[in-house]
This record gives structure tokens, C-alpha cells and sequence, in this order.
């Protein structure tokens, strides 16, 4: 069943384009709940947990695009999947070295 499915190039590449699209509600998931219900409890740790786990998700699927990208030149779910999980894969690296260099350069941080 699985060997089917890993030889079944259209398929993957819907799971890589389901996975991209899927991130950014998963990694959102602990931070935007309605009220805020987990940063009231002092729960941040599940905050960070939901943000790390799907950039786990997306660190995978972006591996998997880039070992399959030379047998699916021309699959349009394939480049759309990858651009989505390299982006949510990025994102954050982005983000702590805007803060480190705010932290630095202006002093602002919390």
C-alpha cells in the first residue's frame, strides 16, 4: 500500500501542496485561539509546540519537493506546495533576526 503510494508521483504532490496550504493554519493554532485561552493559562509552551510542529512539517515537505523536483518539472501542485512550505520554513528565521536586530539596534524588545 505505501510503496503504491510513494510510486504515485500525482499524489505526493497534492500531500506536498495539502501539507503547504495546511501550515499555516496549524502553526497558527496555538497562538490565535479565540480569547487567547492558552497564553491566560500560561500555557506557552503549547504555543510554541504548535508553531514548531509544523514547521517540522514543513522542513519535511520541503526536502521531499526538492529530492522530487527533477522527475516533476512540470507539476504545478509540486511548485505551489514547495513555495508555500519554503515560505512557512523561512518565515520564522526571518522574524528572530528582524527582533535580534531591533533588540541591538534600537533597544526595542519585550
Amino acid at each position: 500500500m505505501l510503496n503504491r503510494l510513494l510510486k504515485d508521483d500525482r499524489k505526493i504532490n497534492m500531500i506536498i501542496l495539502i501539507t503547504g496550504i495546511l501550515n499555516y493554519p496549524l502553526g497558527l493554532w496555538g497562538v490565535k485561539i479565540p480569547g487567547n485561552v492558552l497564553n491566560e493559562l500560561g500555557l506557552d509552551d503549547i504555543m510554541l509546540l504548535s508553531i514548531l510542529f509544523a514547521w517540522i512539517i514543513s522542513l519535511v515537505a520541503t526536502i521531499v519537493c526538492l529530492t522530487r523536483i527533477q522527475r516533476n518539472l512540470r507539476s504545478k501542485a509540486l511548485w505551489i506546495g514547495f513555495i508555500l512550505n519554503f515560505i512557512y520554513l523561512v518565515t520564522p528565521g526571518i522574524i528572530l533576526i528582524w527582533a535580534f536586530l531591533r533588540l541591538i539596534i534600537f533597544g526595542i524588545g519585550h
